[in-house]
């Protein structure tokens, strides 16, 4: 479950998301985010965390959960992740790669 909050913490709603998994990192940015968990699991927002859609990944990396997703401003939108077994991503204009 993804809560977010458009008053700075005053009130909380709960997000749409289209996964089960457990989440155990989130970043955001403006409008953009990302959240990670379990099973290799990452998730998107674009609209400040109102809504999550999960992101395809490579089948080798459900094998691992993932815990920390860390986003910089840039030129474009980046950031880098990392989780169990050393498991690391970045983030690079909007694109995962691993």
């Amino acid at each position: 479950m993804v809560v977010y909050s458009l008053d700075g913490g005053e009130t909380w709603e709960k997000a749409e998301t289209d996964s089960e998994e457990s989440l155990y990192g989130i970043g955001v940015r403006g409008e953009e985010g990302w959240a990670v968990g379990d099973e290799g699991s990452v998730l998107e927002t674009s609209d400040g965390g109102r809504s999550w859609h999960k992101v395809q990944v490579p089948e080798q990396s459900k094998l691992f959960w993932l815990g920390t997703v860390s986003l910089v401003s840039s030129t474009g939108f980046s950031g880098y992740g990392a989780g169990a077994g050393g498991l690391l991503f970045r983030i690079v204009d909007e694109k995962l790669s691993w």
